[in-house]
């Protein structure tokens, strides 16, 4: 591995002259060559076919030249490991069956995660044969997956969700556990099959109150990190992540990415110097002017000047509608630094 600034940076041991690089969806729907390929292939054919996954997780790395891959994937797919069909209409994913009654729940059963997820376990493996940055793969927070099943796919107002939450708490926590085993196992597959690091997306936990974040949230993360960080570091994010930096902290993951709610610095100062921390540029500034991308991204290096645990990103993900010359205008503020 030829550049592994990502992987010094998540020990906390970056004493170079820049930060790493790298930004949530970077492959996606805003990049003219991914549309290029759906013109072709549905998205769940992308999802599934070894060659796709190869070819559009390495599309950003060759285009932006950014410091670490992200592994091309959903966060839904460890729920066909629970006995789930998943399907990508234009409105959304949807997932199959519906779960109608909570007694439901009892009944999912965990398959074997090895043939079910035999295709990423190659597509990692054949991209580590050439990648000369970190490989992350991912995962859905438990709340976060269970909040997809529960609003059959549509993501919003979570009232659905919350219902069950309220009115059925022990089921709730039932398939948040469900979930949680199967996660673990899904996560081990990608360990094993070459990543170099894992990212949680609890992107949806960032909806629920504090006790509520700390009931059905933390318990289930906490034993993710458990079972997996010993083996590789795991960066936790989910949307909000600014109004609960203590109590991820707590948990004591490798690294937190960061909304923008909030200044780097002052995030920085609630989080211990041994995790790292990651962001939180707002990614609506990829609609701005070259020159307001340039500024506000060197604010941000300023801000954060030899952090030996800071990594550059986005507070959430890639929007279909920014511009990749937006995104390379910050990568290169980013590379050329102060």
């Amino acid at each position: 591995m030829k550049n592994d600034l990502f992987l010094k940076a998540l020990r906390c041991e970056n004493f170079g002259p820049r930060p790493p690089v790298w930004l949530m969806r970077q492959a996606g729907r805003y990049l003219p060559e991914y549309q290029a390929l759906k013109k072709h292939k549905s998205l769940d054919e992308l999802f599934h076919d070894k060659d796709s996954i190869v070819k559009i997780t390495k599309l950003p790395v060759d285009i932006l030249n950014v410091d670490a891959a992200i592994l091309f994937a959903d966060i839904l797919h460890v729920v066909k490991a629970l006995g789930f069909s998943v399907n990508f209409p234009k409105t959304g994913p949807q997932i199959t069956p519906v779960l109608e009654n909570p007694d439901e729940i009892e009944k999912i059963q965990l398959r074997d995660t090895k043939s079910i997820f035999q295709f990423l376990a190659s597509s990692i493996e054949t991209l580590k044969q050439d990648l000369e940055i970190p490989l992350i793969g991912f995962c859905g927070g438990p709340f976060t997956v269970a909040s997809y099943i529960l609003e059959h796919g549509h993501k919003g107002s979570l009232v659905k969700t919350k219902k069950w939450l309220y009115s059925y708490p022990q089921h709730f926590h039932v398939l948040l556990q469900k979930i949680t085993d199967a996660t673990i196992e899904y996560l081990n597959l990608q360990i094993e099959s070459g990543v170099d690091a894992l990212q949680i997306f609890d992107s949806w936990a960032g909806g629920l109150a504090k006790e509520e974040f700390q009931i059905f949230a933390l318990p289930y993360l906490k034993q993710i990190l458990a079972a997996v960080q010993k083996k590789v570091p795991v960066i936790l994010f989910c949307r909000g992540s600014c109004l609960f930096a203590k109590e991820i902290a707590e948990l004591k993951p490798q690294g937190i990415s960061f909304d923008w709610q909030l200044p780097m610095n002052e995030l920085r100062a609630l989080v211990p110097k041994e995790i790292a921390i990651q962001g939180n540029l707002d990614p609506l500034i990829l609609t701005a002017p070259f020159h307001v991308i340039e500024t506000k991204t060197k604010e941000l290096l300023k801000s954060m000047q030899k952090d030996p645990g800071f990594i550059v990103n986005l507070g959430h993900g890639m929007l279909p509608y920014l511009f990749v010359d937006a995104a390379k205008q910050l990568i290169k503020t980013v590379q050329e630094g102060l």
